[in-house]
């Protein structure tokens, strides 16, 4: 059975029991109503007893119109196919009752005499009898062992016969001695208490068949219905042959109750005992409780006080004798019964003997083949343990790096995959850093490739102890190293890769005797860089690229625009124009080595004015020449002065006077390389203002080069924000201020509110994909 098919069943049942407990709530309430009414009698005689009669009549039309609705809604029921017959008979029978009270209310409240006996309402009372009896007949039930229908069948027997004698004395003889009726009317006389008996040998039938679990609800109602009908129905015809019988008297509640509770019961034993149709398992049959066993023994004395009790009255010989030979009929169904349960224990005493053997047998067997089992189990644990070991060891060699204990390739490939599908589930950062050694080559071809082995094993060591617990750093392939950053935005990844910078750059190496060795940093970010490991480990790689051709011992990231230019110059320059690169760092580097902070400002204000070139307007390569200008802006320094370049306080009128020809000097180098001469322009006049007292040349506003004009601003930022000889650096808010202040004086006011959007990180994605 499908889960889906059990959950529609479970559901289907707890609606049954709201409905059959709906139905018990009806009953009562409308038996509560009868029973106040013929309590309080209300209202004058006629308009009492009419009452009586018409709960009499609501209580069979109610029984039988919930019979009727519950076969109906088995009908709309397609998933569920049940056989109606049951209640369909059950609500024919009690609407016929109905129909019989209705004709005898008719004579007795509208009419005010007795009802014609024998009559029509005598053949809609009749009615009830059969159908009731066909429909217990119709309704499902399981099959029970043989023993156990023996058992049942006596036990019937005796209560059956100890019925009969107690309606033969007081009411089937009485009636048949009555010499007053026609023989039609003896007929039906006899048919009430003969039906009264066919209800006994109903619910004995009812209460000995096996049902299922969840249909003792239903039966349990019928029972209570029947038996209510029986004692109500024989109180009735003793009453009426003692002619003490009146419309009125609680013995009519009997009916009332009765009947409903036969409809009810009939209804829930349909709604409720489906599981016994539809479900597989196997219910066992259980041992019926004690009382019920000693109920037909207990009926042995009152047959015999009935019989004491005839014999004090002198009562007709012909009643005496029905109940000696009842008497005498169930003193031989219990030496039968008897003798069946001796029996029945016999044979019990030696099933219990056969399955005890069997159980002792079983059991010593089931010691050899756990005995057997545990060896087993302690060879396959120790295979396991082997196998276990075994993969561990194939599982490390194929995932650790053997030279520096890292995750390798394969390694950090599954690591990455794994953390960007989690960060894409959860709408969360990481980070790749991708890093090697500078000048690792010249170490092996110096040193030796054991000195080259021991200074990565060193570095992965050292970069490892420096990381999250959750970051994951592996060998990439050669000198190549990753390391993955979860829950880490660009900024966050960028201050991490520059700590790593600073602890390779500070550490000491053992290879070689001892030596400093630094580091090259790419960083890249998912999702902002890329959506795809490998379009996200190849921005980590250009980025370290750029790093390396940068001047090395430093980090970049792949948003980066002077990375975005490097590549764009990889990819499409000429010879011409990888000389003319060639000549700019062999310019640059001499600027750094004449004045480290002048070389190490160029390179800042280089990268920032290419991010501004843009910005402004310009394409690629305008950009570039602009961030080539700014990376020269400062060559002409290298012809002023050791004395004046270093000197460590403010400069004299003098001095300053030289300090100024290093924009002239520095154009009048450009214009010596022929593809340098369109950025000469731009050197020389970088330090003109917006308002014309700049120098040399004293130009103003528009006649200045936009990327002269671009150059100031940035070389002023930068010049604000590093350490000076003279004094130490302020903060970007300070520096921020400083700009603001000058703008339409100093610089260019739409440069500085540019430089204020790059500060800002306002670029737009077209300008951030260009770079």
């Amino acid at each position: 059975m499908s889960a889906e098919l059990q959950v529609r069943m479970a559901q289907g049942q707890r609606e049954e029991r709201k409905t059959v407990f709906q139905g018990v709530a009806w009953v009562a309430a409308l038996n509560l109503m009868a029973v106040a009414w013929i309590l309080g009698r209300p209202f004058s005689k006629a308009i009492y007893v009419a009452g009586v009669d018409a709960f009499e009549i609501l209580g069979a039309l109610m029984g039988g119109l919930w019979c009727l609705w519950t076969a109906l809604r088995s009908r709309r029921d397609a998933g569920t196919p049940r056989n109606i017959a049951a209640p369909v008979t059950m609500a024919i029978g009690l609407i016929c009752y109905s129909v019989g009270q209705t004709v005898y209310a008719y004579f007795d409240v509208i009419k005010h005499v007795d009802p014609p006996f024998p009559g029509v309402a005598d053949l809609f009372f009749l009615a009830i009898y059969p159908t009731i009896f066909t429909s217990i007949l119709r309704m499902s039930t399981r099959p029970m062992p043989l023993a156990s229908r023996v058992r049942v069948f006596l036990d019937s027997a005796m209560i059956m016969t100890a019925a009969v004698a107690f309606s033969w004395y007081f009411i089937l003889g009485p009636t048949m001695l009555q010499g007053s009726q026609t023989l039609l009317g003896r007929a039906v006389g006899l048919a009430y208490p003969c039906c009264d008996l066919i209800l006994v040998f109903a619910v004995l039938l009812l209460a000995s068949r096996s049902a299922s679990r969840s249909g003792y609800v239903g039966v349990s109602i019928l029972l209570t219905g029947l038996i209510v009908f029986v004692i109500g129905d024989s109180i009735y015809l003793y009453r009426l042959l003692q002619n003490t019988y009146h419309t009125g008297s609680l013995m009519d509640e009997t009916y009332v109750l009765g009947n409903s509770l036969i409809g009810l019961g009939a209804s829930a034993i349909h709604l409720l005992g489906r599981r016994s149709a539809t479900e597989t398992d196997v219910e066992l049959v259980e041992t019926p409780p004690l009382w019920r066993l000693l109920l037909p023994y207990a009926l042995f004395p009152a047959i015999v006080a009935l019989l004491l009790y005839t014999r004090s009255v002198h009562a007709d010989k012909t009643l005496e004798r029905g109940v000696i030979v009842s008497c005498l009929a169930l003193v031989a169904l219990i030496l039968v019964r008897q003798v069946m349960s001796i029996r029945e224990n016999y044979q019990l005493n030696q099933q219990l003997h056969t399955a005890y053997d069997d159980t002792a047998a079983y059991a010593a067997k089931m010691e050899i083949v756990n005995a057997e089992l545990h060896a087993t189990q302690d060879e396959l644990k120790i295979n396991l343990d082997a196998l276990t070991e075994a993969n561990e060891r194939l599982h490390s060699l194929a995932t650790t790096d053997m030279l520096t204990g890292l995750p390798n390739h394969r390694s950090m490939v599954a690591a990455i995959d794994a953390e960007m599908e989690r960060s894409a589930r959860y709408g969360r950062p990481c980070a790749l850093l991708f890093f090697d050694l500078d000048y690792f080559k010249a170490l092996n071809d110096t040193c030796g490739h054991p000195a080259g082995d021991a200074a990565l094993s060193e570095l992965a060591a050292h970069v490892r102890a420096g990381l999250r617990a959750i970051d994951t750093v592996g060998r990439w392939g050669g000198e190549e190293f990753l390391a993955l950053l979860p829950e880490t935005d660009l900024p966050g990844a960028y201050t991490v890769a520059e700590e790593l910078r600073k602890r390779v750059a500070e550490h000491t190496f053992a290879a070689g005797g001892g030596l400093r060795l630094t580091c090259s940093v790419g960083v890249s970010s998912y999702p902002a860089d890329a959506h795809h490991r490998d379009a996200l480990v190849d921005a980590a790689d250009q980025a370290m690229y750029a790093a390396k051709k940068l001047g090395r011992n430093q980090v970049r990231t792949a948003a980066d625009p002077a990375v975005g230019a490097l590549l764009t110059m990889s990819h499409e320059g000429s010879r011409e124009e990888v000389a003319l690169r060639g000549t700019v760092e062999a310019m640059a580097a001499l600027v750094s080595a004449r004045d480290h902070y002048t070389g190490e400002h160029t390179d800042e204000v280089g990268d920032l004015a290419i991010q501004l070139a843009q910005i402004m307007g310009l394409d690629i390569a305008q950009a570039r020449m602009v961030g080539l200008a700014a990376r020269l802006h400062d060559i002409g320094k290298v012809a002023i002065p050791d004395s004046i370049l270093h000197k460590p306080s403010q400069l004299d009128s003098t001095e300053w006077e030289i300090m100024r020809t290093h924009p002239a000097l520095g154009a009048e180098i450009l214009n010596h390389v022929p593809g340098l001469r369109t950025v000469a322009p731009m050197v020389r006049a970088h330090h003109e203002r917006w308002d014309g007292g700049g120098y040399p040349d004293r130009l103003s506003a528009d006649q200045i080069p936009l990327g002269a004009r671009i150059i100031s601003v940035c070389d002023t930022y930068g010049a604000i924000t590093t350490d000076r000889p003279y004094r130490s650096a302020r903060d970007s808010s300070a520096a921020r201020a400083e700009i603001r202040k000058h703008a339409g004086s100093q610089f260019d006011p739409d440069v500085v509110e540019a430089l204020m959007d790059v500060l800002d990180a306002k670029i737009s994605p077209a300008i951030q994909s260009a770079a």
